[in-house]
């Protein structure tokens, strides 16, 4: 089954933009739920540009760790 995944885009981010990001969690969302483990991705939206916010992944890494 997939392993534990976390996923974190800022909504200004150049790079990747946020439209790729939500397409490929919405695809990792329909995987994971046909394997029954839905609750083991995560995803988060910061305000910022292609950079490490942490709070979310944080508070995810506390949980799953």
């Amino acid at each position: 089954a997939p392993r534990w995944l976390f996923v974190e885009s800022g909504r200004n981010d150049r790079i990747f933009p946020i439209a790729g990001s939500q397409a490929a969690v919405a695809q990792a969302r329909s995987i994971y739920g046909a394997f029954g483990v839905s609750e083991r991705l995560g995803y988060a939206v910061h305000e910022g540009a292609h950079e490490f916010n942490g709070v979310a992944a944080l508070a995810a890494l506390v949980r799953w760790l």
